[in-house]
């Protein structure tokens, strides 16, 4: 009974703050629409748009073994 208590006091303290001190983050962020561009990292030398090379990707055929 009294760990229900202690559950029940830390939750009502949690919903208390989260109404008196509300997070600076908005709910619903608005995302940038659009192609994304990596600049550095993983992928950075790849090149993209409508004139890249396409070869062929991980999903290509592999040749049966001989």
């Amino acid at each position: 009974m009294k760990f229900f208590l202690s559950f029940v006091a830390v939750l009502v303290a949690i919903l208390l703050f989260e109404r008196f001190f509300p997070s600076a983050a908005p709910i619903n962020p608005v995302l940038p629409v659009g192609p994304q561009v990596e600049v550095s990292g993983h992928g950075a030398d790849v090149p993209v748009g409508p004139g890249a090379p396409v070869g062929p990707g991980p999903g290509a055929p592999v040749p049966p073994p001989q």
